[in-house]
């Protein structure tokens, strides 16, 4: 289950070790994530923590799909 999987991510990652997660939930990713790594088509167009990805985000592609996920 989700809440399974959440859990083993959450104690590796409380462990030190660290844990690649790829994900279009938005949600999922405020619960799980301390840094985010924002892709377009294979770049990396923004490297933020967590909470300046959501209030600033680093580019105006991880704006519009911000804003295209709230809808």
């Amino acid at each position: 289950s989700t809440q399974m999987i959440e859990a083993v991510i959450m104690d590796k990652a409380a462990a030190g070790l660290p844990v690649l997660w790829v994900t279009h939930n938005l949600a999922q990713l405020r619960r799980l994530v301390r840094q985010v790594i924002f892709m377009q088509k294979g770049e990396i167009m923004a490297n933020q923590d967590i909470d300046q990805f959501f209030h600033a985000p680093a580019c105006s592609d991880a704006a519009e799909y911000l804003a295209y996920e709230r809808i």
